[in-house]
Formats: structure tokens, C-alpha cells, sequence
């Protein structure tokens, strides 16, 4: 088998076989020189021309005519253009023209890969190597087998990452094909991520590593062919190849095994029924709101909601009833509030709301209004009608408690003074519901009525007595 090399002079051919030198020991290659294009066809014509290297600075090689004469022939020999140019984008122009690789001199040892590449899709054993020489390439064979049998993307880059290896895990996960992704940029397979930076002061200075020695994985976006970007852990190291450096990088898909953690982590944070919060979540927010109220010096409200009547939905209707009452009822809750806000489920029929950053306490009787509304409309369900109300207690941060434990306690006792009351609205809490106050009378403390909480003085401040309000 000959590789065909166009445009070189002596030296040039001298230094290229040089570098092929392993090549040509384990394969048995030789070369045949072409002085340029236009005797390219003569030379392809011959069955034993594999390959085509050419120097596209040689004032006779036109890049072009080249790659049309190499698709054109019936063997379709791959393409590679090897020379002095040093300009990228003079390179990138030549791979997008329909070359399948550029190398440039400096790094002429990357020619071993696209031709070693080539001869192992061809499964090529010539007769005549020694026994040796065919154990060895039978092992390169089966290495590179193994090598696309693996379920990750396993790919290797040249010293100005340029994609020189791709296997067929990456095929699949990319989308890519090996022909068509070869020579191009890393970057084009992870968009964001730097294999500069990993290499640190430069590709030649980057600490070695060997193949059991590979980098952490790191979690990266990739990109596939169509454009999509996805998940990915990567693990890279820079590793000694016959007397040059390659960059290898094995990438793994994650987007299931995220999907997967982000639907047990949802499993566990919401309510399957109402796919509300639910009592963890609903802690942690509740927690997080009152730090942000107290470092902005803000306000936030906290609503307990019970809804009356919903034992009676169960009796009657069943439990399906009541199951589809509360799904209906978590939907209304959600449509009334703005999406900074929060509504979970506790358990039960009992809904909790978390109104965060309030300038002031005046829109908080409105909103509780507006939910004791919408849950006072008929809810149809498949077994019938069932006819639902809302008690609400409401307690504020900072005005009457700070913490987590005391808000929860505080807003509890506000929503059942507000059933005491005659069901069907909403109580701010205040000192007087507390063990302590109701210790002091000598009759249970009763809920103002709603034109007190409006016009009266004491109605008007907050801690001093109850708000009761009818809706």
C-alpha cells in the first residue's frame, strides 16, 4: 500500500517518512511522490495508493482541484494537507473546503493519527508483515474496538486541540460523525469550557499524566451536532505520545442521571397529590424568607389555611371527591398569587402561603380576601358538587414573631381563632391568643368583630388585638 505525497520536495518527504517511520514498520507502506495536481490521477489510478498528503504552499498544488480529484476517483482516497502555514483560519478554510485533516509542520507527528485512523476502518492486515508486526497491529485493532464499545465519548485532541480521535461513543452522544468532526476544534464539542485554561501556561508545559491518572471529572455543557446543549462529566489529561503531546478527554452524558436526581429531589420536596410544596420545602422557605425580611429590612406574612367543610366532601362524595377538591383548591391558592410567593400543602386539608417583600401589612388583608373568595365558589367534581370555605390566620415578620417555630405557632392559633370565629374568614394573630393571655380571662378570649378591627383604635395596631375579618 502506497501513500501518495503531492507537492514536497526531498527533505520534506525525507522528514515526512521519518514520522511515519512507525507506520510504515507495521503496515508495510511505502510512498509515492507526485510533483503536483495534475498528476494526481495517474498516481490514484494505481490499486495500491491508500492516502493522499499534500502541501498545499506548493505553488502546483491547488486545495480545490485536489480534494474534486480525490472524491471524483472510484477509490476516494482520505485527504490530508500538511505544510508550513501557520495561519488557523488559512487551515480551517482547507478542512471546510472538504479536506479531512490539516496538519501543520511543527506538529507533523499528528499525521500517524488520520492515516493510522484510516487503516483501522479499513480492518487492513497487509500479508507480509512479520508475525510480530501483525500481533501488534492485531492489538491496535482490537484496542481500537474496545475503544468504541465504550458507552462514553472518548476523544483526543493535538497540541492546538484539534479533535484527532473520536470514537464511537462520541459518534453517538454527539451526533457527529468520526470523518466529519476530525481536525476541527474542541471547542466545538464544549462551547464554554477551556482546554487553555486546563493546560494552563500551554499545551507543552501542562503537567503529563498517563491514562490511569485522569483529571477529576468536571461538569460541563456540551454541545451535539444539532446545536443542543446538554450535561456532561468530563475528565481530561495530557498525555506522551512517541515524542509528542496529546490532550484526552472521556465524556460521559448525565442528562438522564440528572433528570433522574432532580425527580427523586422533587419527589421528596413536593406533595403528590397537589404537586404543591410540601412540609420540608415549605420549612426551608419559610426560613429563607424571614433572613431576607430581616437583612432588607422588609416585611413577610405567613397564611395557615384550613379549609371547613372538607371532612363532609369525604363523607359524602368519597374520598376520590375530596382528592380531586384538593387538587382544584392548590390550583385556585396558586392562581391568586404572585409567582415570588409561596402555597404548599402541610397535610391534610390544611394549606400554608408565604407572602414575601411587603412594603407594608395593607395588601395582606386584600390577598386573604381574595382567597377566601375563590375557594368559597362550588368545586364540581366527578362524583358531584362539593361546597367548600377557607378559615385563614395570618401572622407577620418582624411585627409579631422571628423565627420559623414562633410564626408557625403563631399562625396556627390565628387560624383556629378565625374557625372559633364562625369559619368562612381570616385573623391576623395577636397577643391575646396566646396560652398565657388566655390564662388572664376568666372566658376564652373572643375575635373582635369586623367593624371593630376597621374603625377601632385598638384594631389599628398590630400585637395590640385580633383582626377579624368576614369575607
Amino acid at each position: 500500500m502506497k501513500i501518495v505525497l503531492l507537492g514536497y520536495c526531498a527533505a520534506e518527504v525525507d522528514s515526512i517518512q521519518q514520522v511515519l517511520a512507525p507506520l510504515t514498520r507495521q503496515y508495510g507502506l511505502g510512498y509515492r511522490t507526485v510533483p503536483d495536481v495534475g498528476a494526481l490521477p495517474a498516481a490514484l489510478d494505481c490499486d495500491d495508493s491508500c492516502f493522499v498528503i499534500a502541501n498545499d504552499w506548493h505553488g502546483g498544488v491547488n486545495v480545490e482541484q485536489v480534494i474534486e480529484c480525490c472524491r471524483q476517483h472510484d477509490s476516494r482516497p482520505p485527504i490530508v494537507f500538511a505544510s508550513g502555514n501557520l495561519r488557523e483560519e488559512m487551515a480551517s478554510q482547507v478542512i471546510d473546503s472538504g479536506a479531512d485533516g490539516y496538519v501543520f509542520w511543527d506538529r507533523l507527528f499528528q499525521l500517524r493519527w488520520f492515516i493510522h485512523k484510516h487503516l483501522q476502518k479499513r480492518r487492513w492486515l497487509p500479508t507480509q508483515l512479520t508475525e510480530s508486526a501483525k500481533a501488534s497491529a492485531r492489538i491496535n485493532d482490537r484496542l481500537s474496538t474496545l475503544l468504541d464499545l465504550s458507552s462514553d465519548a472518548i476523544v483526543a485532541t493535538d497540541p492546538d486541540f484539534r479533535i484527532i480521535f473520536f470514537n464511537k461513543g462520541a459518534e453517538r452522544i454527539f451526533g457527529h460523525s468520526a470523518d466529519e468532526i476530525l481536525g476541527h476544534a474542541f471547542s466545538t464539542l464544549l462551547p464554554a469550557f477551556s482546554l487553555k485554561a486546563f493546560a494552563n501556561t500551554g499545551f507543552t508545559q501542562a503537567p503529563r499524566s498517563t491514562a490511569s491518572e485522569l483529571a477529576e471529572r468536571t461538569e460541563v455543557d456540551a454541545r451535539r451536532k444539532d446545536g443542543t446543549l446538554f450535561p456532561a462529566e468530563v475528565s481530561i489529561a495530557v498525555l506522551e505520545e512517541d515524542g509528542g503531546a496529546i490532550c484526552l478527554a472521556i465524556l460521559r452524558d448525565i442528562a438522564e442521571k440528572k433528570r433522574v436526581a432532580e425527580h427523586i429531589v422533587y419527589l421528596a420536596t413536593h406533595d403528590s397529590l397537589t404537586g404543591l410544596p410540601n412540609r420540608n420545602l415549605f420549612l426551608d422557605r419559610l426560613a429563607h424568607a424571614i433572613d431576607v425580611a430581616d437583612r432588607n429590612e422588609k416585611l413577610m406574612a405567613l397564611m395557615f389555611i384550613d379549609l371547613d367543610g372538607f371532612k363532609q366532601v369525604n363523607d359524602l362524595l368519597g374520598h376520590a371527591a375530596g382528592d380531586e377538591l384538593l387538587q382544584v383548591v392548590a390550583g385556585r391558592l396558586r392562581g391568586q398569587l404572585r409567582a415570588a410567593d409561596t402555597v404548599a400543602r402541610l397535610g391534610g386539608d390544611e394549606f400554608a402561603v408565604i407572602l414575601e417583600h411587603l412594603e407594608h401589612v395593607d395588601p395582606i388583608s386584600q390577598i386573604a380576601a381574595d382567597l377566601i373568595r375563590v375557594l368559597d365558589d362550588p368545586i364540581v367534581t366527578a362524583q358531584g358538587p362539593a361546597i367548600v370555605s377557607a378559615s385563614i390566620g395570618i401572622v407577620i415578620c418582624p411585627l409579631e414573631a422571628k423565627t420559623t417555630h414562633e410564626m408557625m405557632i403563631d399562625a396556627d392559633r390565628a387560624m383556629y381563632a378565625a374557625k372559633a370565629a364562625g369559619k368562612g374568614r381570616f385573623l391576623f394573630y395577636s397577643a391575646e391568643m396566646s396560652p398565657e393571655a388566655a390564662l388572664r380571662q376568666e372566658t376564652p378570649a373572643q375575635a373582635l368583630p369586623a367593624h371593630a378591627a376597621a374603625t377601632g383604635a385598638d384594631g389599628q395596631h398590630l400585637g395590640q388585638t385580633s383582626r377579624e375579618y368576614a369575607v
